[in-house]
C-alpha cells in the first residue's frame, strides 16, 4: 500500500488513557496511509479497531484487519498499512493477571472477528469517546464482557455469542429496579435454574449478575445526582434501600461521599499526549 511514513498518530487526537480494573486503555484515529515499521506494543494487548481498516505484515504474507476485529498478542514488533480512509482504534494493554485470564496465548497474534464482537467493539468506541464518571463505568462492563468474550474463543474457536435466553436476562437486570430484581426471579423468568444462570452470564459476560445490577444502579444515581436532586430522591429512584448505602456504593467507588461528588469536577490524571500509543521504529 501506498502512503507516507508516520511514527504515531498525532498524540493530542488520542484520548487520555483511562486506567480500568485490570488493563489501561488509549483510544483515537489514525490518520489516512499512516505506515508503522517496528510498531511494538510492551506486554498483553488488545487492538480493537471500531473503523477503517489496516494491513499488517506477517512472516507468512499480509493480513487485512477491518472494523470489528480484535487482535490480540503478546509482546511483538511488526509493519502496519492504514487504510486510504485511516481507522480507529482503542488499545487495551492487560495487566498480568487479566492477561493470565484469557488462557496461553499463541505464538503469532490472533484475529478474533464475528457478529458478536462488531457489535461489542462499536460499543466500546462509542463508550470510549465519552468521559466522566458515568462513561468509566460504561467502559468497566464493555470491556469485562469483551474479555470474557475473547477469552471464550480462546478455549473454543466456534464459540459465538450469548444464546437469547441470557441476552433477555441481560435485558432485564439493565431495564428492571436492581433492587427488585433478584437472580431467582430473573431465573424464574427466562425458564433456567438460576445455578444454571450463574453459570452461564459470568462465563459470556465475565462478571457475575449481580455485579451488573450494582453497576446499573450507581449509573442511574450518577445521573440523577448530575440533576442535582436531594440524595434521598437519587437513593430511591435510583434502587438503594436508603441514603446511607447510596453513600457507601458513591464513596467506595469514587473515594468521596455523593455530595462532594456532585461539587467535583472530573479531571483527567493524565494529558492527551500520553495517550498515544508508544511507538518504537526500527
Amino acid at each position: 500500500m501506498s502512503g507516507h511514513p508516520a511514527d504515531a498518530a498525532p498524540a493530542t487526537e488520542w484520548s487520555p488513557v483511562r486506567r480500568l480494573a485490570g488493563l489501561t486503555l488509549a483510544s483515537g484515529p489514525v490518520p489516512p496511509h499512516t505506515r508503522f515499521r517496528g510498531h511494538e506494543h510492551e506486554g498483553v494487548h488488545l487492538c480493537c479497531v471500531t473503523r477503517g481498516a489496516f494491513i499488517e505484515a506477517e512472516s507468512g504474507g499480509s493480513v487485512h484487519v477491518a472494523a470489528g476485529t480484535v487482535r490480540l498478542s503478546s509482546s511483538a514488533r511488526h509493519d502496519l498499512d492504514f487504510a486510504p480512509d485511516g481507522a480507529g482504534c482503542v488499545v487495551l494493554h492487560l495487566d498480568a493477571g487479566a492477561a493470565a485470564a484469557l488462557g496461553a496465548l499463541p505464538s503469532r497474534p490472533r484475529f478474533l472477528t464475528d457478529d458478536w464482537l462488531r457489535g461489542l467493539i462499536a460499543q466500546l468506541g462509542s463508550a470510549a469517546g465519552r468521559g466522566g464518571r458515568g462513561g468509566d463505568l460504561e467502559l468497566d462492563g464493555i470491556v469485562t464482557e469483551l474479555l470474557a468474550q475473547v477469552s471464550r474463543r480462546q478455549g473454543r474457536p466456534a464459540s459465538g455469542g450469548p444464546p437469547s435466553w441470557l441476552r433477555l436476562a441481560r435485558e432485564m437486570v439493565l431495564d428492571a429496579d436492581p433492587a427488585a430484581c433478584s437472580l431467582a426471579e430473573v431465573a424464574c423468568a427466562v425458564g433456567v435454574h438460576r445455578v444454571h444462570l450463574a453459570r452461564a452470564f459470568r462465563d459470556h459476560y465475565g462478571e457475575p449478575i449481580g455485579r451488573l445490577g450494582r453497576r446499573v444502579r450507581l449509573q442511574r444515581a450518577l445521573r440523577l445526582l448530575d440533576e442535582g436532586l436531594p440524595l434521598a430522591r437519587v437513593a430511591a429512584e435510583a434502587g438503594y434501600a436508603d441514603q446511607s448505602h447510596l453513600t457507601r456504593d458513591v464513596t467506595r467507588r469514587f473515594g468521596v461521599p455523593p455530595a462532594r461528588l456532585r461539587r467535583s469536577e472530573v479531571t483527567p490524571v493524565q494529558d492527551a499526549a500520553a495517550a498515544a500509543p508508544q511507538i518504537r521504529t526500527g
